[in-house]
């Protein structure tokens, strides 16, 4: 009995710690996932449109460990119902303890729930609130606008020093030093970053720039630019950056002053827009970007949250129901062992042990139940020993008393022996002869019942004698009357005592 309780325990710890084992992993897997989903669900990451592909994977991850804790929960609360219908002892008890702490678990875990999920709701629909996406929007086609603003301004000075520079001919080779106060005085007036001008065959004529601003990161307009300016006639914009800033550039085409088509050169115009303001404009653009992917993962994002939170609520659950079996466990073990210890023991097995190490009050139960067995066990041992020596008293003294009655039946002299009481004990066969007396009919009666009243005197007379009790014995001679016969007999009397001196 002991080794399969043994067993039956080791089992039970050996499923008992799989189960605590796989609750850690959950745990642990559901708080990185979680720590996990809110880096990626941060707008301030900067994580690209292909996060999508996570979300999804943590939603299916997070499904999966959903339909594992309700596998687990289920299958407890199934091979409860199970128990509970084959009357297996300690089920109802079991059933108790597991709907009691569910219901203390799952009335303040619902009202949470519901209370996080509406929270969850309205902070979503608060990220994704159109008045936030506006308000980006806005500021990026300001940002886009400042640039435009920037590019047609430039753009407008340049045709109008285009048409100047025609119109004085500052174009011709003779006027190189003219046209270089003018550019000179005009990237000055208008606050330029830079200012020059080119032939019809891509040479820089003048330059003029602004020194407080450092332009080195910012190559001269391209080859390609150029020449599509020079053959096309028309002006054009573009913007170049660097790590100081964006130079805003506008390129205007300068015409001959006799053939109104001809372009002779092209005068080049740029502003510069500091990095403090481009970097401002591009965590506007890059947070408008990742609100418009995240806009799209919105429901994504809704359902992975709500998956999450019921993984949490249902762990809760798993772990109410879980407990209750444990403890229940913890206490119906005991119990059904001591039941069954009981039965064992009533049927007169008193070596049934209960191995159960605790330190609580079930454990002080079995340790009392353990201890009495012992002394029963114990009581039992001596009582078989003291029923054998009794057994073998009782032999010996049925030995002795059929050796005192041969003895008695062979001796010639007649034997009487009578109790305290004066009742007949013992009658050998040479008195019954002697007497002519029926041992059968007397045998157990008192003397004065049986004897006639002159023969009742004859034995009063012995016992009221003082010698007898002080010697122990009296020796006389008396003469008796039987059935008309007349006995001369010697009478011995002697008084037998015990081992203490009783009478």
């Amino acid at each position: 009995m002991k080794k399969n309780y043994l067993h039956s325990q080791r089992k039970d710890l050996r499923r008992r710690r799989r189960e605590r084992y796989l609750i850690a992993v959950l745990l642990v897997v559901i708080s990185f996932l979680t720590y996990l989903g809110v880096r990626v669900f941060n707008l301030g990451l900067g994580l690209p449109f292909s996060s999508s592909i996570l979300v999804f994977a943590l939603i299916n991850i997070n499904v999966i460990l959903l339909l594992l804790l309700f596998f687990l929960t289920g299958r407890n609360l199934v091979k409860l119902l199970f128990e509970r219908r084959k009357n297996i002892m300690g089920a109802k008890l079991r059933t108790k303890l597991v709907l009691a702490f569910m219901s203390l678990s799952l009335l303040p875990t619902i009202i949470l729930f519901f209370v996080s999920v509406q929270f969850i709701s309205l902070s979503i629909e608060y990220w994704f609130n159109l008045p936030i996406e506006q308000s980006l929007k806005n500021s990026v086609e300001m940002g886009r606008d400042y640039y435009k603003g920037i590019a047609d301004e430039i753009l407008s000075l340049g045709n109008n020093l285009s048409r100047v520079i025609t119109h004085e001919g500052y174009m011709l080779l003779s006027r190189k030093e003219g046209l270089e106060k003018f550019i000179n005085d005009k990237q000055k007036e208008y606050h330029l970053a830079s200012l020059s001008v080119f032939s019809n065959k891509l040479e820089q004529r003048t330059v003029a720039q602004d020194h407080r601003i450092d332009l080195s990161g910012f190559k001269r307009p391209g080859k390609e630019v150029l020449t599509k300016t020079l053959k096309e006639g028309t002006d054009s914009r573009f913007v170049k950056s660097s790590p100081h800033g964006d130079l805003v550039s506008g390129i205007a085409p300068v015409f001959s002053r006799t053939e109104s088509k001809a372009v002779v050169g092209m005068i080049v115009l740029a502003k510069f827009v500091p990095a403090s303001f481009v970097n401002r404009l591009k965590i506007i653009s890059n947070g408008l970007q990742e609100y418009e992917q995240l806009k799209m993962l919105k429901k994504p994002i809704k359902t992975s949250h709500m998956i999450t939170l019921s993984i949490v609520t249902l762990l809760i659950i798993f772990s109410s129901v879980w407990f209750g079996f444990y403890l229940s466990k913890e206490i119906t073990t005991p119990i059904k062992e001591l039941a069954e210890g009981t039965n064992r023991i009533a049927s007169g097995d008193y070596d049934f042990f209960i191995d159960q190490e605790a330190k609580d009050e079930i454990g002080i139960l079995v340790n009392s139940f353990n201890k009495m067995t012992m002394d029963l066990k114990i009581s039992k041992n001596k009582l078989e020993e003291a029923n054998r020596e009794l057994i073998k008293g009782n032999f010996e003294l049925e030995q002795r008393r059929l050796y005192m009655e041969i003895v008695l039946a062979n001796v010639a002299a007649g034997v009487v022996s009578a109790d305290a009481d004066g009742r007949i004990l013992t009658i050998n066969k040479s008195a019954e002869q002697m007497l002519n007396i029926e041992t059968e009919r007397i045998i157990g009666k008192k003397y004065e019942e049986i004897l006639l009243e002159e023969h009742i005197k004859i034995i009063d007379g012995f016992l009221g004698d003082e010698g007898l009790f002080k010697k122990g014995f009296l020796e006389k001679q008396i003469r008796l009357s039987v059935e008309n016969k007349t006995l001369t007999l010697l009478v011995y009397l002697n008084v037998l005592r015990d081992d203490r001196g009783n009478y």
